[in-house]
């Protein structure tokens, strides 16, 4: 996973991603969760930089606020790439990237009997 300080001095700044303008002290999951099976989420297009505060007080574990991050983290890579990202994602992960509550402006189907996009 990016430390806290490459990811700072490669796109982004000291401040929570939120908005709030505090000093940005944590990295969070900011699209899908941290899965220990799934070590492929621990990267820079699901990361967030957030204050210690909102972080330990689960503000950011809302649909409202993934979309928000959705938007930033396509303003930062490109949504082209981004697509692309949450496409790569195993297909075991399918029903949480539905339960996150993202348009990513794709129409996406799932086939629940095997777990597979269509």
């Amino acid at each position: 996973m990016p430390t806290f300080d490459e990811l700072v001095r490669k796109r982004r700044q000291f401040l929570c991603e939120c908005g709030c303008m505090q000093l940005a002290t944590d990295r969070h999951h900011g699209l899908l969760p941290n899965l220990k099976r799934f070590p492929m989420l621990d990267c820079e297009e699901n990361i967030v930089l957030v204050n210690h505060w909102e972080h330990d007080n689960r503000r950011f574990d809302n649909a409202e606020w993934r979309q928000k991050f959705w938007d930033i983290q396509c303003e930062r890579y490109g949504r082209k790439h981004m697509i692309d990202w949450w496409n790569s994602l195993p297909a075991k992960l399918n029903d949480r990237k539905r339960q996150s509550g993202i348009d990513t402006g794709t129409k996406q189907t799932y086939n629940n009997s095997q777990g597979n996009e269509q």
